[in-house]
Parts: C-alpha cells; sequence; structure tokens
C-alpha cells in the first residue's frame, strides 16, 4: 500500500515532508440513547459519523435542529448523560479519548 498526501489519492513523493496527523480523529461514531422506561425503543442520534481536522483548519457542522449535531460534539467531549451508548473512536492529538475518566 502506498502512503499518500493529506485530502488526496495521488502517492507521496520522497521529496515531500510526511503528513502531520490530524489534531482530532472521529471514526465511526455512534451515539445510542437508552429509553428509561424500557419499553420504547432506545433512540440513535449519531450514526457512523467521521471527521479528521487538521492544527489550523476550522471546520463547520451545519444541519437541520435535531440531527445530532450537539450530541456528537457533546460526545467527542464526553459530556453525555449516563444514559448514552457511545461507540466508535475518537483521537486527540494521536490519543484515544473515548471513555477516559474525567
Amino acid at each position: 500500500m502506498t502512503d499518500t498526501g493529506p485530502g488526496t489519492s495521488e502517492p507521496l513523493r520522497p521529496d515531500q515532508p510526511t503528513p502531520e496527523p490530524p489534531a482530532l480523529k472521529v471514526r465511526g461514531l455512534r451515539v445510542t440513547f437508552a429509553s428509561h422506561d424500557r419499553k420504547s425503543p432506545d433512540v440513535l442520534a449519531v450514526d457512523g459519523v467521521g471527521l479528521s481536522v487538521r492544527r489550523g483548519e476550522v471546520l463547520a457542522l451545519v444541519g437541520e435542529s435535531g440531527s445530532g449535531k450537539s450530541t456528537l460534539l457533546l460526545a467527542i467531549a464526553g459530556l453525555l448523560p449516563t444514559n448514552a451508548r457511545i461507540e466508535g473512536e475518537v483521537w486527540l492529538h494521536g490519543r484515544s479519548i473515548l471513555g477516559l475518566p474525567e
């Protein structure tokens, strides 16, 4: 497998510097809220989100009300309520941060 440059499928040339890893990387993030009464089904709020943000980049999340923007960011920050189940990967400066203690 050949290394490729950031945001491209073109191979890196030997004279190119190795791209810096992203400051924030999210892969396959999924957030489900368990119902409190056990009669209602669980609610899937975020399904399979992936993103990558390099140092100096700005990312805008745009979507309709209720589309999961805030839930996504709260999941990344580890600030969701206890009935939320988070799956996937979140890396901050190369360190996995999902499930870290507060």
